[in-house]
């Protein structure tokens, strides 16, 4: 009914004072700019038909009485139908009519017809000898929490990221490899989907929404709360990372909004390939969230054991509606992305940049085995060197005993209020003092 325009539709401020999609097309192919042509005289046919069919949906006083579905079903036919037999882009380009519709009709009346269209591929594949996936298919609604503490009116949770939030509180349930909705992901969906690692989504149309918001996470296991606040620190401090770029550029550029939905080309579903025997089993694969790079996934059936990523392979291109050209290859990394990079006794004195895309980095000095995570700052800069190398040091530093290190908690160290660096010194009996100072840039939490 949006689609359409209809009046049975609820208004939004897309629609409000637009006239309907049907009304547009039959003014629009039926200008006088138009040369008339045979193939044009038949798409001025299937245009009035579908002006007729929904002259007969808006005359509907009730929405809800019987055989109302049956009209919008037709209006969808006939606009696929429609689709398929005419090059609306080609038969405008010479009206004389609001440039803005010459983009928007072929692309508004493919979308609708795709209704029709898809729910034939989903027909075609239930049938399908290799697709076993709709032997078992259940409904059931879930409704996220949102924050008490907010309005419910403003901030909206996104669908694919209630999707993700459902597995999260259903950890038993078997998981799929991909989370879409009808809409490609915004631009704060694939980032959160690109941290989080546990499910990949198909494309980006890149827009940044200010009412965008993550819910209520209370009824996940308790044991994923810590990493819920890594992901969530974690994506402000990108997002903030852009921000602050974007501020401090001096190139100002305007950018248009993109198209949210897209249409994807028809499955190749051939005839002979339809079964009427379904198979004994859906074909489904779970993914988890884990550390390792080998997901193994325990299902019956002849699976095997898939070695996949970390995190989703990089999104496919989208319109820059922000400058975030290093920003998309830090939330983004690619599938052979390097996880773990060991320094030792060879590498000192070692410097390292410090960003969202620094692997961990292992020190391995003889029996001294630390791992570096970076976390809680964007920006920084590592030193690591023997304190029998001729290094310049800070006058306040820690010094630290191996053997006081807590195993079982965090240590934690403290530099000065005013300061960004961080300088402590390790001491064992057989490798003596190791430096190691951090000075970030950026700080983006308290810590």
């Amino acid at each position: 009914m949006s689609r359409l325009r209809s009046r049975h539709a609820k208004l939004t401020r897309k629609t409000a004072g637009k006239r309907p999609l049907i009304e547009q097309l039959h003014d629009a192919i039926h200008s006088r700019s138009i040369r008339a042509t045979k193939t044009l005289e038949e798409s001025r046919r299937r245009v009035r038909d579908l002006q007729s069919l929904f002259a007969s949906l808006e005359s509907i006083t009730n929405p809800n009485v019987e055989g109302v579905v049956e009209v919008v079903g037709e209006i969808v036919k006939q606009a696929h139908t429609f689709s398929l037999s005419t090059d609306l882009s080609r038969a405008l380009q010479t009206a004389i009519i609001d440039p803005t519709l010459k983009a928007y009709l072929p692309e508004a009346i493919g979308k609708l017809g795709r209704y029709y269209s898809t729910t034939s591929e989903l027909v075609c594949a239930a049938r399908h000898r290799d697709c076993r996936l709709f032997e078992s298919i259940e409904v059931e609604p879930f409704q996220i929490p949102m924050p008490a503490s907010i309005s419910m009116s403003h901030w909206k949770v996104h669908a694919e990221i209630q999707l993700l939030f459902f597995y999260e509180v259903h950890p038993s349930q078997q998981r799929p490899r991909f989370i879409c909705s009808s809409k490609s992901a915004c631009y704060l969906c694939n980032l959160f989907f690109s941290l989080h690692g546990g499910f990949y989504v198909p494309r980006t149309h890149g827009r940044l929404y200010a009412s965008w918001i993550l819910p209520n996470w209370m009824n996940v296991p308790a044991d994923r709360y810590g990493e819920f606040g890594r992901l969530s620190m974690l994506l402000k401090a990108i997002v903030d990372g852009s921000v602050l770029r974007a501020s401090k550029s001096k190139r100002k550029k305007r950018y248009h909004f993109p198209n949210e939905s897209v249409l994807l080309p028809l499955a190749p579903w051939s005839s002979s390939g339809i079964s009427a025997q379904p198979s004994a089993q859906a074909s489904i694969s779970p993914i988890r969230s884990q550390s390792g790079s080998v997901h193994r996934y325990p299902v019956e059936g002849p699976f095997q054991y898939t070695a996949l990523p970390l995190t989703p392979p990089s999104s496919p291109s989208q319109p820059d509606l922000i400058d975030d050209s290093d920003l998309e290859s830090m939330c983004t990394p690619t599938p052979n992305h390097i996880s773990l990079l060991t320094i030792e006794d060879k590498d000192l004195p070692y410097s390292q940049l410090i960003s969202l895309t620094t692997p961990l980095l292992h020190l391995k000095l003889g029996t001294l085995s630390l791992t570096f995570d970076f976390l809680h700052v964007l920006t920084g800069y590592l030193f690591v060197a023997q304190i029998g190398d001729n290094t310049r040091l800070s006058r306040e530093n820690h010094i630290i005993k191996l053997e006081n290190i807590p195993t079982t908690a965090e240590l934690k160290m403290d530099c000065s209020h005013d300061s960004n660096e961080l300088t402590f010194r390790l001491w064992s009996a057989q490798r003596g003092l190791i430096c190691i100072s951090f000075a970030w840039e950026e700080a983006t939490s308290d810590d």
